[in-house]
């Protein structure tokens, strides 16, 4: 049996992450980043691009909410996200569709 260690953030890695470890692919060309943790790959660009893509569809269907959240009413922050994290079912990371949906809605004022 392994001992797994935390990482940086005190977390433990996933089980993919440790299949990858221990079973590299042979034909990846240097894609795959090396040690646990590391999360950021071009795949989490143009999935963040899509996330953004997404957001600005849930703003541009939600305008009263868009205009309550702009008068002052955060609150609605949580109807944007869960709205965004249901067409993702799940995938998207709150945090980041949080920072994509109040950058939308600065640019936009």
């Amino acid at each position: 049996m392994l001992a797994a260690e935390k990482d940086a953030n005190g977390s433990y890695p996933t089980a993919t992450e440790t299949v990858a470890v221990l079973f590299p692919s042979s034909g990846d060309d240097g894609e795959r980043q090396s040690g646990l943790g590391d999360s950021h790959t071009s795949k989490d660009s143009s999935h963040e691009k899509d996330v953004q893509t997404l957001c600005a569809s849930v703003l541009a269907s939600m305008p009263e909410q868009v205009s309550l959240f702009r008068a002052g009413k955060t609150r609605v922050m949580g109807l944007f996200v869960g709205e965004v994290l249901k067409r993702t079912h799940g995938t998207a990371d709150p945090r980041v569709v949080s920072r994509i949906l109040k950058g939308l809605m600065e640019d936009t004022t």
